[in-house]
């Protein structure tokens, strides 16, 4: 009887360990299939790069040009995504509630992706879903791979700001190309400070 609690035991430590497992490994797919779908979107988006830079001109200053239209109309959104209707003409939320705003503004192409989504509270908008883990999975596998395309990126409220290829290498302005793993984790933990606070990570071309 006491060998068989013991193995009953044993299965039971193994079954937590490999259900954790399992949901480790299906966090990282949906992670990494995210943001195969963001490099997709943005590659897209920058075929058409000039003519989404004359929407907008540097006179109108904040002014945006949302382009969830023509987004959908070069069959770019995933097909788990919707579309937050604003009237702006700018929001897409993805399958994991990341929100994400795309319009022209002073001639630039601007991304905002809220990580963890947007929500609004009596004490402010927050970032209610936001993980570390899928920021440095978007600082890898999307805004890294995208360095020679990228005038900056930073976050909203301050932190780092990162600078493109055309753009760095002076004093005060930092690369994106070439950062480390640590210094990717010191980027993305300004989200993790902000309690209360959305985490929106800016990329602008």
């Amino acid at each position: 009887m006491i060998e068989m609690l013991g193995v009953l035991a044993i299965i039971g430590v193994l079954s937590v360990a490999g259900i954790a497992g399992y949901s480790k490994a299906m966090r990282n797919w949906k992670m990494n299939r995210a943001a195969e779908e963001y490099s997709y979107l943005i590659q897209g988006l920058l075929e058409h790069i000039d003519s989404i830079r004359k929407i907008s001109t540097k006179e109108e200053g904040d002014v945006h040009h949302g382009l969830v239209d023509v987004i959908k109309a070069a069959n770019l959104v995933p097909e788990t995504w919707t579309e937050e209707i604003t009237g702006r003409n700018d929001r897409l939320i993805d399958e994991d509630g990341n929100l994400l705003q795309i319009f022209s503004r002073s001639q630039r192409l601007v991304i905002d992706l809220y990580l963890g989504g947007r929500v609004k509270t009596d004490d402010g908008d927050v970032s209610t879903n936001f993980t570390p883990e899928f920021c440095r999975t978007l600082f890898v596998n999307v805004v890294q791979p995208l360095h020679s395309a990228l005038y900056e990126s930073y976050f909203v409220g301050g932190g780092t700001t990162l600078y493109g290829d055309a753009f760095c290498g002076t004093a005060n302005r930092k690369c994106i190309n070439g950062l480390s793993v640590a210094e990717i984790q010191t980027a993305c933990s300004f989200c993790s400070k902000k309690a209360g606070s959305p985490c929106g990570l800016i990329l602008e071309f």
